[in-house]
Formats: C-alpha cells, structure tokens, sequence
C-alpha cells in the first residue's frame, strides 16, 4: 500500500527544485497558467491532536487540483511496479534496444517456413 499523504509530500518537494537531476520536475515549455496553479493549490498543514503532530492537506473549495492529483497517481503507479520488480534503468535499454540506429524501419518481414505434409507420401 503506498501513502498518498507521503506521495503527495514527495511530489510537492520535488516541485521545489530548481537543478536538473534526480527528483527534477520538467515541465513543458507552454504550459498555461491554470496548470500551475493546479499544481499548487494544495498545501501541506501540520495540526496538533493530543499533543501530536499530524501532517495534513489542505485546499479551498474553489480550487482546482487535477494536475497534482495525476502527478501523485503517476507516482504512485511507478512506486507500485517497482515494488513488482520494474526497473527504470531496465527498460529504458530495451526501448532503446528496439529502435536502435541501423536497422531500417522498412524491411520486409521474413516469411514463415513452409512445412509440408506427408500425407500423399504414404
């Protein structure tokens, strides 16, 4: 099971970083406003319940979140097949195996063997 609220931090953190690397969000040139606003428009809010600190998010009403929501559901996918045993590093070199320079997209696909019966032969 993976914590949305630990998702969500995660997310929210690596919004925050400004050099490219791991964790870097990258984000598409013509991205409209409305987008980052979405992003940010829930916060994290620590209140106080029996002397204990909870970690909570919070958003206005009128507030639209969809873009953070999919990021965090993204991210929880990709915690969810590495947990399964996907990797990352793996697959990128089988995609990147499948279109290797070369091999020319056209060719012709190979027939298969024909085999024949030995039905008349008896």
């Amino acid at each position: 099971m993976i914590g949305a609220d630990t998702l969500k931090e995660v997310v929210f953190t690596r919004l925050g970083k400004v050099d490219p690397g791991p964790g870097y969000v990258h984000i598409p040139e013509g991205r409209e406003a409305a987008w980052f606003a979405e992003m940010t428009a829930e916060k994290p809010f620590t209140k106080y319940s029996k002397g204990r600190a909870i970690r909570e998010w919070r958003k206005s009403a009128s507030d639209r979140n969809e873009a953070f929501d999919c990021r965090v559901y993204a991210a929880a996918a990709l915690e969810s097949l590495k947990s399964s045993g996907f990797g990352l590093d793996e697959e990128a070199l089988r995609i990147a195996a499948l279109v290797a320079p070369g091999k020319p997209d056209n060719a012709a696909p190979r027939k298969a063997p024909m085999t024949r019966s030995r039905f008349m032969d008896r």
